[in-house]
């Protein structure tokens, strides 16, 4: 339980803008790419070479949908380490408002069948 130091309505008044803000990073807004993370993967990835073969998920792969994809299936229980070479934001007034940044690129554009995807 996290308790704010704002009274109610303007905690929730500074909800409602970051729940507006987060959004707008996947839609037109890019996020710059971030230098040396292939690199990075792939040095990571022949320290972890054995059982299971690690599964890399570069660009429109590394998704929320394909992370709760391999979740729903499983595959994630499977790994003991899990590497996210991504961009953040972190929210240091109220830390669960915080987030990693996942590849928005393949989302579709129609709010009816994002949301038909997610029941």
């Amino acid at each position: 339980m996290v308790v704010a130091d704002d009274p109610a309505l303007k905690a929730l008044a500074e909800l409602c803008r970051l729940d507006k803000r987060l959004p707008t990073h996947g839609g037109d807004d890019k996020w710059e790419q971030l230098p040396g993370t292939r690199a990075e993967v792939d040095s990571l990835r022949r320290l972890f070479d054995g059982d299971p073969t690690p599964k890399l998920l570069f660009d429109s792969q590394a998704s929320e949908q394909q992370f709760s994809e391999l979740a729903k299936g499983g595959e994630l229980a499977n790994y003991r380490y899990l590497h996210l070479a991504t961009h953040g934001e972190v929210d240091g007034r109220f830390p669960p408002r915080s987030a990693l940044i996942l590849s928005r690129d393949a989302l579709p554009r129609d709010p009816v069948t994002v949301s038909r995807a997610r029941e």
